[in-house]
């Protein structure tokens, strides 16, 4: 357990970069990928902020500190279940709107989708937004159907049979002298940076719990771990927890410390 001295010293070196106004890092990557045209937000700086603080209030109240800690309830008076098996992953992400889920999903983005069912790699089919894509050269329409949620091709109107389930990716190692990939890429290229965001936006959220004045630090690492692995369970965010924890401290028994 920390001293109240060790939680003092730990805490002067927050960098509050889950405040993101004051994330320049942050602030100068996004503004820059959106300047290139490489990169289509569809939250603002005040959606993300709203994520970061909605998700980390979440975790505190779905994880005690006297659960986190193994206390255990000991007046059967209080008659007090635990809170946090009521409070998934899936029910925070129904009380966000549907940009948000979007962005945490990383869901491949692109003009003109509309809703329909297509089916999973193993032939499961699911409700879903489906985007169409075209690949035709010199004004020629030739679509191809993806899934927003894998990625994958689900119909090309016959042109393409041998694309079904292929992802967009794999469009890539098509001629381009035959075939225009330029939106392909695009709506690829969205979605990895939309991956990579997103993955940033945990880790903010993960920090606030770190560095909250509502717990010592040792309490709001395992809330951090318990929503990253949470996270990557139900969004497939996928983020290593143990170098991103190890990162801010020097050694592991939490006397000496470093930002992340």
């Amino acid at each position: 357990m920390m001293t109240l001295s060790e939680i003092e010293e730990f805490r002067k070196y927050d960098e509050q970069l889950y405040i993101l106004k004051k994330n320049k890092k942050f602030l100068k990557q996004l503004k820059l990928l959106i300047k290139n045209g490489v990169y289509e937000p569809n939250l603002s700086i005040d959606e993300m902020q709203y994520l970061i603080d909605y998700i980390a209030n979440w975790y505190e109240i779905k994880y005690p500190d006297m659960e986190l800690n193994n206390a255990t309830y000991q007046d059967k008076d209080l008659n007090v279940d635990s809170i946090s098996q009521y409070m998934s992953v899936k029910q925070l992400l129904s009380r966000l709107g549907n940009n948000a889920n979007v962005f945490l999903r990383s869901y491949y983005r692109a003009l003109g989708g509309f809703y329909g069912t297509t089916t999973d790699i193993n032939g499961k089919e699911i409700n879903d937004y489906i985007l169409p894509i075209n690949i035709g050269l010199d004004g020629e329409l030739k679509y191809v159907y993806a899934s927003s949620k894998t990625g994958l091709i689900n119909d090309t109107k016959g042109i393409f049979i041998d694309l079904y389930h292929k992802s967009l990716f794999d469009l890539y190692s098509l001629d381009e002298n035959k075939f225009n990939l330029q939106d392909v890429k695009k709506c690829v290229l969205l979605h990895d940076l939309n991956d990579m965001i997103s993955r940033d936006i945990i880790k903010f959220a993960a920090l606030k719990l770190i560095y909250s004045p509502n717990t010592n630090p040792e309490t709001g690492i395992k809330r951090a771990t318990l929503l990253i692995e949470e996270m990557q369970q139900e969004v497939g965010i996928i983020i290593n927890v143990k170098p991103f924890i190890d990162n801010l401290f020097i050694d592991t028994n939490l006397t000496r410390y470093k930002s992340y």
